[in-house]
């Protein structure tokens, strides 16, 4: 009986430490997702026998972000130093994200060679655009004084996928 009852404590004293350890593995996959798509689109040729594999990829990251985002709105309150970890690792999926969308841009005339290419790439850019703004959303409502890098990492951000997202409207 006394040993239940330390292993009850044990894992009462864990399950916030597991759960914010989901939540920094879930952003840390987001970053390499988001890195592994934009090295597809930069070494992507530009054909439509080797489109499947990059759209592939993308459906990968966005379902990554979904989850990711589930992980961060169901996590409990977090202590600073959580904070600190998060913030940072926030803090390079959005400069990830930029990088994305500035490639993203910069691969526009390779995705004019497949059929709804563009549309293809202009979805991709919004579908991120969405997720960085739930992600902004929820983390205004769970680290209620966000600091100063993740602020403009998060804006920076935010202002490349706009202007995909217009240089992908101005077809």
């Amino acid at each position: 009986m006394r040993f239940l009852s330390t292993t009850l404590a044990l894992t009462a004293l864990l399950t916030p430490t597991l759960a914010e350890s989901n939540l920094f593995t879930s952003l840390s996959k987001v970053t390499d997702l988001l890195k592994a798509t934009d090295e597809s689109v930069t070494s992507w040729p530009g054909t439509i026998s080797t489109a499947p594999e990059l759209l592939q990829r993308a459906e990968s990251m966005v379902g990554g972000l979904h989850e990711s985002l589930d992980v961060f709105k169901k996590a409990a309150t977090l202590t600073s130093e959580d904070t600190k970890l998060l913030t940072d690792e926030l803090a390079k999926a959005a400069l990830q994200s930029r990088k994305l969308a500035d490639n993203l841009v910069a691969s526009k005339e390779k995705f004019a060679q497949i059929p709804l290419g563009q549309d293809i790439a202009a979805m991709l850019v919004k579908d991120v655009a969405d997720r960085v703004l739930e992600y902004k959303a929820a983390i205004e409502e769970k680290i209620p004084v966000i600091n100063q890098r993740l602020s403009d990492s998060l804006e920076i951000a935010m202002s490349s996928l706009e202007d995909a997202t217009s240089s992908f409207q101005k077809q």
